[in-house]
């Protein structure tokens, strides 16, 4: 498989130093990793661990980003290689779309996940073009691509691993 070829690099790339100063992969995506988290939970039957801790907890967590290390929702975190981990607050389905990324490894998913999100944008900019019936269609098709592709927000988004372009 491709993605596996490259992801010993692809770890080194996007190692980021995590609290205290230890390592931890993709540190920086957080919205991912908890994505990748609930994929795991769900797909070792572990449900109940998705919304860990109750939502009353948020009063003793002001911030309400991190959860507590000593949860089980944070160890799925640790399990994974988080230090932290942030709660889930999607819609229980969302976590079963996460099964499939969560049964490769941490890299190679989060590749899979950016890429496609990528081959979404492209088709709803394919469809938004056949929908308004544009001419010439493949020269249009390329600039709006290109023109979606560099726009800040998604390249944040990408990054971050957010599941925003998915709800085009």
């Amino acid at each position: 498989c491709a993605l596996g070829q490259h992801e010993s690099h692809v770890v080194k790339a996007l190692q980021m130093p995590g609290p205290g100063g230890a390592n931890s992969f993709l540190y920086t995506f957080t919205d991912f990793s908890v994505y990748y988290a609930a994929g795991k939970a769900t797909d070792t039957h572990r449900y109940p661990e998705l919304y860990y801790p109750p939502a009353g907890s948020w009063r003793e967590n002001p911030t309400g980003r991190i959860v507590d290390p000593n949860t089980p929702w944070a160890e799925i975190g640790r399990s994974q290689g988080q230090d932290t981990i942030q709660h889930f607050i999607y819609p229980p389905i969302f976590s079963l779309l996460m099964v499939p990324f969560s049964r490769l490894s941490l890299p190679s998913a989060y590749l899979a996940w950016r890429e496609c999100n990528l081959l979404i944008l492209l088709l709803s900019i394919f469809v938004i073009l056949r929908w308004l019936q544009a001419k010439p269609f493949w020269p249009i098709f390329i600039l709006s691509s290109i023109a979606a592709i560099s726009f800040f927000p998604y390249n944040e988004s990408a990054y971050l691993g957010q599941v925003g372009v998915i709800l085009l």
